[in-house]
């Protein structure tokens, strides 16, 4: 079992990539299969490979090899592989993208720590009451009859579609190429994929999720009016909602509810299978319409041959 220095105060996020501050710990979050995860130290040290990001970095941008190379270490490893490579991006995608059971830790502080994780009734707590006073606003306050608020409420829920299928491709499946983005990357998105059983880092935190929800309101009000504004992100909204329910549902629901079962077979595929398709979780909508719908069975069978 790996030894860590205490800290006296919370870690930077470099001090995270240079000092291994991330542990994994909690082996009790199982495989959606069900199935019985091998025994192995209650804490394992994850660290080396974020250790080997900045190393592999600088000594490869010079040409040269790293010193003392861990080949277990995913980073390292794949800059001996090639001593043109100029940044760790693959290496870290191909090894964030090999899911494992268990629960990162990402501060000595406990204090620290409470702050990264988000139980999922939260996420109705906060953002319900907000989806409420925004109808009602359109129609006490804008005029807006109850079908016209539910019609510009519809046209919000599609809106999301395409927002929840832009951020999760093009933002949180980015290759990042710089080590401290690499870290940022692992903390937003990254520790799903590499621990995706981890139901405490399921659901979006409200403080970012809030953030993102205001640049999204301030868009929508650029490209119409404020009264039709109102219920459109009303729409947007209980999207969101829907998508972060559904999305803890998938991984830690029960797997009778059949009207889950498509969704957690293309999500899990996603995850297990296929990391580059799959990118619509409260819908198969956009992955449809822009052909990225995870392979069939039939199709994984055909690939692998």
């Amino acid at each position: 079992m790996p030894t860590v220095a205490s800290a006296d105060r919370y870690p930077s996020l470099l001090e995270l990539l240079d000092r291994g501050r991330i542990l994994r710990t909690d082996d009790s979050f199982l495989h959606p299969g069900g199935d019985q995860v091998p025994p192995s130290s209650l804490v394992t040290d994850i660290s080396t490979s974020f250790c080997g990001i900045r190393a592999a970095h600088e000594h490869i941008s010079a040409g040269e090899v790293p010193l003392n190379s861990d080949h277990n270490n995913p980073f390292q490893a794949a800059a001996e592989r090639s001593s043109i490579q100029t940044s760790p991006a693959a290496g870290y995608n191909d090894w964030v993208h090999s899911p494992e059971p268990g629960q990162p830790r990402f501060f000595i502080s406990n204090p620290a720590e409470a702050v990264t994780k988000t139980p999922w009734w939260v996420v109705p707590l906060v953002w319900l009451p907000i989806i409420a006073a925004l109808l009602i606003a359109a129609c006490r306050s804008y005029g807006h009859s109850a079908l016209s608020t539910a019609g510009f409420s519809a046209a919000g829920l599609i809106l999301w579609q395409f927002i929840e299928y832009s951020i999760h491709r093009f933002i949180f499946h980015a290759i990042p190429s710089d080590p401290a983005l690499i870290v940022i990357h692992f903390l937003f998105h990254g520790c799903h994929h590499k621990y995706p059983m981890d139901k405490e880092r399921l659901v979006f935190p409200p403080l970012p999720a809030a953030s993102i929800a205001s640049l999204l309101y301030l868009l929508v009000r650029a490209a119409t009016s404020q009264a039709r504004s109102v219920p459109i992100f009303a729409g947007v909204l209980i999207g969101y909602l829907a998508y972060d329910m559904q999305h803890y549902a998938i991984h830690h629901g029960s797997h009778k509810l059949k009207m889950l079962r498509h969704a957690r077979q293309n999500h899990l595929a996603h995850h297990y299978k296929s990391p580059a398709h799959g990118f619509g979780i409260s819908s198969g909508l956009v992955d449809f319409l822009l052909q990225t719908c995870p392979p069939r069975p039939a199709q994984r069978r055909a690939m692998l041959k």
